[in-house]
């Protein structure tokens, strides 16, 4: 019952073009942006599918030819989904003006074919002639006229909502642009003074705090390089994602590494199933997302010597990543928020952004980013991609 619900409301989600059903932040928002004026704009909605519904049902009940029951029906159904599309309406993710938008789409349906459909009666009525059934013929045509300005609104409420949508992404980006520029000058500046403390004073104390100062001076540079390939990574999106030679790609990160830290131990395990090429589907980011792993896994490992394994299995379908590591293991809050299973809050949040340039990369690629927790300790992070059998 649960499946045939939720594929209904998919459909329903695609047929009418809403952002979303019923996922619970985007309702929260949305009632919170007007609730009065979205359930009155939604309701009546609702009620022209009930008003309309009624003379239908009476038709369906009276009987009659094949060709007015078959009318009938349909214009039931008709209004039972305008019945439907009001209550959906309150709960989706549209912000109350595209409700309200909505509605009035509905309303200038219902009453401009209303005054045609008047205006005919009227004429007919001086020609001397009666129109047979003139409720049922208003209410069917009424439900049809409705349903038509409905999906109108729709179209209407998304074309507003994808222009607000644009002129919002160009002012983020640009303000993200100028964000990111400026943190990493002054990134580099500070750094760059905390290196000359450093090496000028004796005072131990005033050592401690130049490379302090360092020290956050170059996260700061490195959230801001960070960012701003998260960005890039889902800007160039799926059009990016082609066949990619993995195990060329996982031993040119492993020599990398052994040069970055000679003072861990960087191997390389193959799956005795791969041999040669082994190619996934996968964007151009793969060798930087199995970096940032790699690095990851030695800068948060206390021991002298950090051990790292990077791992490549495969099978028809998957190839698979993975990074081992020997360290303290990931914290359960920045797996949580990573998945997804978390929410991002001012007070839930990482404490960096690579394993969200990890992530970025996966979900481009159509792949699968998961954390393992291994008996022995340490932490192992896996990487899936789609196999792909081109060579290209």
């Amino acid at each position: 019952m649960g499946e045939s619900t939720n594929s209904f409301r998919a459909l329903v989600r695609d047929a009418l073009m809403l952002d979303s059903l019923d996922g619970p932040a985007e309702v929260s928002r949305a009632r919170e942006r007007g609730s009065v004026g979205r359930l009155v704009a939604s309701g009546s909605v609702s009620l022209t599918g009930l008003a309309l519904l009624v003379p239908h049902l009476i038709h369906l009940a009276d009987g009659g030819p094949i060709l007015g029951v078959v009318l009938a029906a349909v214009g039931s159904l008709v209004s039972l989904g305008l019945l439907f599309v009001g209550v959906v309406l309150a709960r989706s993710g549209f912000s109350t003006t595209n409700v309200v938008r909505i509605s009035v789409w509905n309303l200038l349906g219902v009453v401009v074919l209303g005054s045609v459909m008047v205006a005919n009666l009227l004429y007919q009525g001086q020609l001397g002639t009666e129109l047979r059934e003139p409720t049922f013929t208003i209410a069917n045509l009424l439900a049809l006229g409705a349903a038509a300005h409905v999906i109108i609104g729709f179209y209407d409420a998304r074309r507003v909502r994808a222009e607000q949508l644009a002129k919002e992404r160009q002012k983020i980006a640009v303000l993200n642009r100028v964000i990111r520029h400026n943190l990493r000058n002054s990134a580099t500046v500070l750094q760059g003074h905390g290196d000359i403390l450093a090496e000028s004073v004796t005072d131990e104390s005033l050592v401690r705090s130049a490379e302090v100062i360092s020290q956050h001076a170059a996260t700061i540079g490195s959230l801001a390089e960070n960012a701003k390939r998260v960005i890039q990574v889902y800007e160039r999106g799926p059009s990016d994602v082609r066949p990619r030679n993995v195990t060329a790609a996982v031993e040119e990160v492993a020599d990398e590494a052994a040069q970055s830290f000679p003072e861990a131990s960087v191997t390389v395990t193959v799956d005795d199933d791969v041999t040669g090429e082994c190619r996934a589907d996968a964007d151009s980011g793969l060798s930087l997302a199995l970096s940032e792993l790699v690095e990851n896994a030695v800068e948060h490992n206390d021991s002298e010597t950090p051990s790292v394994d990077i791992s490549l299995t495969a099978d028809d379908e998957w190839v698979t990543l993975g990074v081992h590591d020997d360290g303290p293991g990931i914290p359960a809050h920045e797996k949580t928020l990573i998945t997804g299973e978390d929410e991002l809050t001012q007070l839930q949040h990482g404490n960096g952004l690579g394993l969200w340039v990890v992530k970025a990369v996966a979900d481009v690629s159509g792949g699968v980013l998961g954390f393992e927790e291994p008996e022995h300790g340490g932490s192992t992070v896996m990487l899936r991609f789609r196999r792909s059998s081109s060579t290209q």
